[in-house]
């Protein structure tokens, strides 16, 4: 799948569209993996912390190959939520959970004037969202 990203006025196909994508994190000495791929999620629970706190555990398909590291985040939507221009509404989010059991944990405070959290915060479990990720090359040192 393409991943097509918007700069300016120009629409082009973004460089994250590459199968992986190696880059150096400078800072840490270390190379971290890009794979960007498009994952159509089911929330599998809601926990509240608070009215505008929420933690969200987002199933990811059965075999899917969705893998990232600690420090990465992804972009979460809404299968049409769009802007007053039909843009697709997306935001960024740090992944908070560990990986390989199958569950991508946001942590998401709830803006009431926010494009997104309005609409998420209104989601029920079983609900689908879509994350495309996983981005950011800020990840531990390994020992």
């Amino acid at each position: 799948m393409a991943f097509q990203g918007k700069v300016g006025n120009k629409t082009q196909a973004s460089w994250l569209s590459r199968v992986s994508a190696i880059f150096f994190n400078r800072c840490l000495n270390q190379p971290v993996m890009l794979n960007i791929k498009e994952a159509v999620t089911k929330i599998a629970d809601i926990r509240a912390y608070s009215e505008n706190l929420m933690v969200f555990r987002l199933k990811l398909p059965e075999g899917s190959d969705f893998s990232f590291v600690p420090g990465q985040f992804v972009m979460l939507s809404i299968p049409g939520l769009a802007d007053a221009t039909g843009r697709k509404i997306s935001k960024a989010y740090s992944i908070a959970s560990a990986h390989g059991n199958g569950i991508v944990e946001l942590c998401i405070v709830k803006y009431s004037n926010g494009a997104l959290s309005p609409s998420l915060f209104a989601k029920k479990v079983g609900d689908e969202v879509t994350i495309t990720g996983p981005y950011g090359v800020f990840a531990m040192k390994k020992p």
